[in-house]
């Protein structure tokens, strides 16, 4: 399960800055599996210097090894270059930011990562935490912070619950992923996808969409992922709303702390 040569098999520019890029194992063999919401870490050294530079990039897919790279960094812009066929080396499928339905069968190693998860809540609030079943499900999206988001939101329409998408897109033209993101909200009635500037994330307008859908705040789940700040914000209004804190769930986007000095870069992921 150590780092893998994948190649470049499809790739779709979402917008300006965004593009999507689907991976096959260079040796023709079969995908690694993912449960929605998982990211893969991809493993080279676009600069040639002594250090590595692996990234994390969440799969965007519930089906397929695609990841969505907003260029905004020297990692994200390398892969902005790669041309269909090109070889990438990649870490597999990891992260607990996903259903709990697909965790209750678990055994083994699995099973571990599991119970590890439980002994690590800090506060009902859990950074990275799995999404219970719930009759509706809110996420949260902030900027490229959609791509878990689409995942898991496909997952949670797939099993019949309805699906409450609201996505501060920050950008000028049409936000990433808008396409798959209103084909799955089409999937059962009552759900809905919104799209705006920030503003569309204000106290104000999260306390509308509950009046709008009738949502009990005290049992219905919340998904967020985006930017810090944009976190900080939403948590403080749910906290307001009165929303219950073992229902929020958050997906923290970029690093939570100060990053350690990473090791010197090994033969392995050399580009």
């Amino acid at each position: 399960r150590g780092i893998k040569e994948f190649t470049v098999v499809k790739i779709r520019e979402e917008s300006e800055d965004v593009r999507s890029i689907w991976f096959g194992p260079k040796d023709g063999g079969v995908p690694p599996e993912f449960s929605p919401g998982q990211y893969i870490t991809v493993c080279e050294n676009p600069t040639k210097e002594d250090w590595c530079a692996p990234r994390h990039y969440t799969i965007s897919s519930d089906t397929e090894l695609r990841v969505s790279v907003k260029k905004i960094g020297v990692m994200s812009s390398y892969l902005h270059s790669l041309p269909v066929g090109a070889a990438v080396k990649l870490r597999p499928p990891f992260g607990t930011a996903t259903h709990t339905s697909y965790f209750p069968q678990a055994s083994g190693p699995e099973q571990g990562l599991w119970q590890l998860v439980q002994m690590l809540k800090l506060s009902q609030a859990v950074a990275d935490s799995p999404l219970p079943p719930s009759p509706a499900h809110v996420f949260i999206a902030g900027g490229i912070g959609i791509t878990p988001i689409r995942a898991l939101a496909a997952v949670s329409a797939a099993q019949g619950r309805r699906v409450l998408v609201v996505h501060a897109s920050g950008g000028a033209g049409p936000p990433a992923l808008k396409e798959e993101m209103e084909a799955i909200v089409q999937l059962n009635p009552r759900s809905e996808y919104l799209t705006g500037n920030r503003s569309v994330v204000s106290e104000q307008s999260l306390r509308d969409l509950v009046a709008a859908h009738q949502l009990d705040a005290s049992q219905t789940h919340v998904h967020l992922c985006g930017p810090l700040p944009m976190t900080e914000a939403v948590l403080a209004s749910l906290a307001a709303i009165g929303w219950a804190q073992a229902c929020i769930h958050v997906d923290f986007f970029g690093p939570k702390g100060a990053a350690a000095p990473m090791p010197p870069c090994t033969g392995a992921c050399r580009s």
